[in-house]
Formats: structure tokens, sequence, C-alpha cells
């Protein structure tokens, strides 16, 4: 756990890019980390007392320890190519979706043109609705790249500073009819990972 947070104070430190504020000035910052066990497997119960934080050697007061509240949008292929796992993929995105507990939630689907199905104000009870109720499309290919561009608009416009976009897919090859460059580019600005 010591190495864990020797390692969160220097990548705090070296995320912050700005000069140390004065204390008296009320500057704050935010450093995002993940804190794993020996294992290598996540630990959720830590606090502030959990941190040490310096910046240009200053020892800095650590105001909140809290689990990231980013956005996730799941994109499901409903398209001809993935119509033998499609049962599979929607209970896989059920399951997903029951275990990443209360955080914005979108739902979408990449089988012909993209489109969402379920938005970010939706709550979890429709969101869970919709996508039992979503059934392959007819002779649509799959359109991953642009799924993935239409996702990344939605997550745009929650002015998140990063986000989860998860693609289920079981087809062979990507239909996505747009400029690749086009598509690549909204996909980073939006900071999904």
């Amino acid at each position: 756990m010591t190495a864990v947070l020797a390692l969160l104070a220097l990548l705090a430190s070296a995320a912050v890019q700005q000069p140390p504020a004065d204390p008296t000035t009320g500057a704050s910052r935010f450093a995002l980390a993940s804190v794993l066990d020996p294992r290598n497997r996540p630990v959720v119960d830590v606090g502030a007392d959990d941190f040490v934080i310096q910046e240009a050697g200053v020892a800095r007061e650590v105001l909140s320890v809290r689990p990231a509240d980013y956005p996730v949008v799941v994109m499901i292929d409903t398209g001809i190519d993935a119509r033998v796992d499609f049962g599979m993929m929607k209970r896989a995105a059920e399951h997903f979706i029951e275990r990443i507990g209360p955080r914005p939630l979108a739902i979408g689907t990449f089988g012909g043109a993209p489109k969402m199905i379920v938005g970010f104000d939706d709550d979890r009870e429709t969101a869970l609705a919709r996508l039992r109720d979503l059934e392959p499309g007819g002779n649509e290919k799959s359109e991953l790249m642009e799924g993935a561009s239409v996702a990344a608009g939605a997550i745009r416009r929650t002015g998140a500073l990063f986000a989860a976009l998860v693609m289920l897919s079981s087809a062979p090859r990507d239909s996505s009819q747009a400029s690749p460059d086009a598509m690549i580019a909204s996909i980073i600005d939006s900071g999904a990972i």
C-alpha cells in the first residue's frame, strides 16, 4: 500500500502543470488515481488520510477522495453479422450495467445507422428496459466506427473530462462509410477510453 501511495503522490505532482499555488489563495487541483492491492485488484475503501500529495516539495491538503463518477456509453451491434451472438451481447451488457453502479449511462446501437436509445438523463430502470426490449436489426451491416463516433458525440456533450466507451460486436468487419480520420478524431476529442 505504501508503494501505491508513493506512486499516487508522484502521479499527482506530475499531473499538475501549473506552478504551486500560494496556500493562502485557496486554489485547488484534482488528480485521478487508481489504488491497487498487491494482487493488482482495485481497492475502493480509501479516504483522504490514505493519500499524501506534494507539489514542488510542499505538502498539500487532500480535500476529498471519492470514486470517479465518469459517464459510460455502451454501444451494441444490432447488425446482421452480430445476430448469432446478439442474445449473449445483450446479457453481457445488462450484467455490466448492473455492476457499474449509479454513474451516468447511455446506450446506443450501431447496426445500420448508429443511434442512441438511452440518454444520460434516463433513469437506470428505463435504460435496462430499453436494453431488454432491443432486437437485432434487419439486414443492416455493423457500423462500429460510426457507432463509436456517435457515442463520442454524446460523451462530448456532457463536458466530462474522461469517459468509458464500451463497444459490443461480433461482426468480422466494420462497414462504416464515413471518413476514418473524422470518426477517430471525434472519439479522441471525446476523452473516451
